[in-house]
């Protein structure tokens, strides 16, 4: 008779073993996930939101055209945003790519892109010209209008080429600042210095 001795291969040590791999293996996909959406800046896709959001490495999110900021956590595929000392926003991410986004409310979802550098210039800015306060508003659609105080003065179209906007008529070379709460408008004859509201 032909004795067949088995081998154990379960042992505590394999065991230990293969409880660190996959450990090793979740907690490198949770980093990975935290890396496709951390330190960029998303730009909403949806037809009436002008959202421009950044999840930061530091535990922040950022919304540059509501000047928010508040604390936030993403673990595995929520993200739990802390807007008040009594409210916490719980988000769930659906899908991330290296360049697009989507979350989720649980009631919708929110479409993001890779913000462009001409999606910062959308939402609302202040200068002030002559001594008055004006606001200046460029919407996704493409069109601007500039208000002093409560009333329109001017509207238009605004484009982009290059490093340059056309505003109406007038065409400007722009530069953003590093937080793109700043931009610099440079025309023929003047320059203009406008801050994100």
């Amino acid at each position: 008779m032909l004795m067949v001795r088995h081998k154990n291969y379960f042992t505590m040590e394999n065991f230990k073993l293969l409880s660190v791999i996959v450990i090793a293996i979740l907690l490198n996909s949770c980093s990975s996930l935290q890396k496709k959406v951390q330190d960029k800046w998303w730009y909403e896709v949806s037809n009436y939101g002008d959202d421009i959001i950044m999840f930061t490495s530091t535990g922040k999110v950022i919304n540059i055209n509501d000047d928010d900021k508040y604390s936030c956590q993403i673990e595995d595929s929520k993200i739990n945003i802390h807007v008040s000392d009594k409210k916490t926003e719980n988000l769930e991410i659906m899908s991330v790519t290296e360049t697009e986004l989507i979350i989720s409310n649980g009631k919708s979802e929110m479409d993001y892109r890779i913000a462009k550098q001409n999606d910062f210039i959308i939402g609302k800015w202040k200068t002030s010209i002559k001594g008055e306060k004006v606001t200046i508003i460029f919407k996704k659609n493409n069109d601007w209008e500039m208000r002093v105080g409560y009333s329109v003065s001017k509207e238009g179209v605004y484009s982009f080429s290059a490093n340059k906007i056309k505003i109406s008529e007038e065409e400007y070379t722009y530069k953003f600042s590093e937080d793109y709460m700043n931009l610099e408008l440079t025309g023929k004859e003047n320059l203009v210095l406008i801050r994100k509201i």
